[in-house]
């Protein structure tokens, strides 16, 4: 029975009893002589009233521990609710290799929480699927990641140095080459990985000349050199001058 169910059928009972007192046995007032003796004055009221006092006195106690136990399981339950869905986050962005912490109430949960914020979660099956449609996304993003196929950043909402951002950044260079552009327009935004990646990209699908004009903003390694060296014996109109070739060169440690 729910507690607006109690409130109202003990109201019914104890009105039918009182009913019952004053119609059918007395209907006589009583004067409660004991506040009159402490207080200096007293209180006269239907001597049925006197005898539901009790009943009335139970119920609100009844009531109020009822509510002070329901309103604290309610609490309970909303912090194992609150903590289930903060361990189920926590899952999603360690899936995605994101670190990060979240405050659980629950002993238990806690303790989850805290070995799986430590563990390497990855996915080996490409089949993944569980009956939470979130997990089951984030899932398929990474596996998509990891394939080579390109998710939107937006829609992953990644940190700058996640490794996973990081390859997804490698497969939009390899669909992309106006953001392979972009990346060497602002190498400093990127990890060096990323801007080889991006010029390699371009040294592959671009001109020459297009080339030449982000080598003063990127520091070539060894095999972005040799990509553009071997692009520059190819072209048949134009080649790169000796000086900006030995200098190149000369900020690279080799043999």
């Amino acid at each position: 029975m729910g507690i607006k169910r109690y409130i109202i059928a003990s109201l019914i009972l104890l009105s039918a009893i009182a009913g019952y007192i004053y119609f059918g046995i007395t209907t006589d007032n009583y004067k409660l002589q004991i506040l009159e003796d402490l207080l200096g004055y007293s209180v006269t009221l239907p001597t049925a009233f006197w005898i539901m006092l009790p009943a009335l006195v139970l119920l609100s106690v009844t009531l109020i521990h009822l509510f002070y136990y329901g309103l604290k399981s309610y609490m309970i339950n909303r912090s194992i609710q609150k903590d289930g869905e903060n361990l189920l986050n926590l899952l999603q962005k360690r899936l995605l290799g994101e670190n990060i912490s979240f405050n659980f109430q629950n002993s238990n949960l806690k303790d989850v929480g805290d070995i799986l914020s430590q563990l390497e979660l990855n996915l080996q099956n490409v089949d993944f699927n569980s009956a939470n449609q979130k997990i089951n996304q984030v899932a398929q993003n990474v596996i998509n990641i990891y394939g080579n196929k390109y998710i939107s950043s937006k829609e992953l909402k990644l940190s700058k140095d996640n490794l996973l951002n990081q390859q997804n950044l490698k497969n939009r260079i390899a669909i992309d080459d106006n953001f392979a552009l972009e990346v060497l327009k602002q190498p400093s935004s990127y990890k060096n990985d990323i801007v080889k990646t991006a010029f390699l990209k371009i040294v592959e699908n671009k001109p020459l000349d297009t080339i030449k004009k982000y080598l003063d903003t990127i520091t070539l390694d060894i095999d972005m050199l040799k990509a553009f060296v071997q692009k520059d014996s190819q072209n048949t109109n134009t080649h790169i001058d000796n000086e900006t070739l030995l200098k190149l060169i000369s900020k690279l440690e080799i043999t």
